[in-house]
């Protein structure tokens, strides 16, 4: 059964789906990245935290109080239900699936929205970048057509 804390925003144009279990400093540097890089963007977030009662009642009082955030316990992990959680509990038309251990650019959300401007756009994909790998900036996110990735 999932434990809710809800406040969503009016409108956003972008909804944040985290899955975390068990990383409190994790997810809670990732979530103060987004707050910091998203100032500008109408967003909601849902962070899905599937740790024990107790390390969900710390993120519970680390969590930020703000009209756009949603905090949401589930007693056991499972990523499939996470995932159809945060797809089906999203208000916005599009949803960005993240990993808690995951470091934004600046650019990150406002790529992702960005790509969608094209109407044949369908869905979008991150780059991922392991450490001593070089950084490109050519491409900052794949697009996906019906037909395959462009």
């Amino acid at each position: 059964m999932a434990t809710e804390q809800t406040t969503t925003a009016k409108n956003p144009s972008i909804t944040i789906v985290i899955g975390t279990l068990d990383r409190l400093s994790v997810i809670s540097s990732l979530i103060a990245e987004i707050e910091t890089f998203s100032k500008n963007i109408p967003l909601e977030l849902l962070v899905i935290d599937q740790s024990t009662q107790e390390n969900f009642q710390k993120l519970q009082e680390q969590f930020p109080k703000k009209t756009f955030f949603q905090l949401v316990h589930f007693e056991e992990a499972n990523t499939c239900k996470y995932l159809n959680y945060g797809w089906q509990n999203a208000s916005a038309p599009i949803v960005l699936y993240l990993d808690d251990d995951v470091s934004l650019s600046e650019q990150t959300i406002k790529a992702h929205l960005d790509a969608y401007t094209e109407q044949s756009v369908l869905a979008v994909a991150g780059r991922v970048i392991n450490d001593g790998e070089e950084i490109s900036t050519e491409s900052p996110v794949g697009k996906i057509r019906w037909y395959g990735a462009i």
